[in-house]
């Protein structure tokens, strides 16, 4: 205490809000006193998964559960005011290209994918980056496995020639696969 004031450094939590603040001393006419004081959300500077796609999958088939992003600021507060940044899905891992609606543009702070798909069978897993340049997101693995069968090829061709009787040499191999060769 000096010149009958007290003074005290506060710090609110990392989340935003409002919060309530009491100060008490003991022995003095008006303690306790109560106030309140705002804190806001920072400038946004992550992306994080609300929703993960779905997994296991079918190649072809739109995600059955479609990936959800949040634009965060450092403290993981949702930053409800932005309306502009614009997050685009890309496949980290696997072998093949990510289809559907590729980007999404927040709303609210919330980017909300339509339509992904995958047409290989395999384990994948999604990056999320945004413009502006926030740090990125990356879901969990994906499991896609292959869509109906639909047609037979052959792997491997038996011997062009060959004698009566003999057992054929190599012996063919028929693959039976989905649209998509899986």
């Amino acid at each position: 205490i000096a010149n009958g004031q007290a003074s005290s450094t506060l710090t609110l939590g990392n989340r935003s809000g409002t919060y309530t603040v009491t100060a008490t001393s003991a022995g003095l006419i008006g303690s306790p006193i109560t106030f309140t004081a705002t804190a806001t959300v920072g400038a946004a500077s992550r992306l994080t998964i609300a929703t993960e796609p779905s997994t296991p999958d079918t190649a072809g088939v739109p995600f059955r559960t479609q990936p959800v992003v949040r634009i965060e600021d450092v403290n993981g507060n949702l930053v409800t005011t932005d309306n502009s940044t614009v997050v685009t899905a890309t496949r980290l891992t696997g072998t093949g290209s990510l289809q559907g609606g590729l980007t999404a543009t927040a709303v609210n702070g919330i980017a909300t994918f339509l339509n992904l798909s995958y047409n290989l069978a395999e384990t994948i897993t999604i990056r999320f980056t945004s413009v502006p340049a926030l740090t990125p997101a990356t879901s969990i693995s994906v499991v896609v496995r292959p869509a109906q069968a639909a047609r037979l090829t052959v792997q491997t061709q038996p011997s062009p020639a060959a004698t009566a009787g003999v057992v054929f040499a190599p012996q063919p191999v028929v693959r039976i696969e989905d649209t998509f060769g899986n």
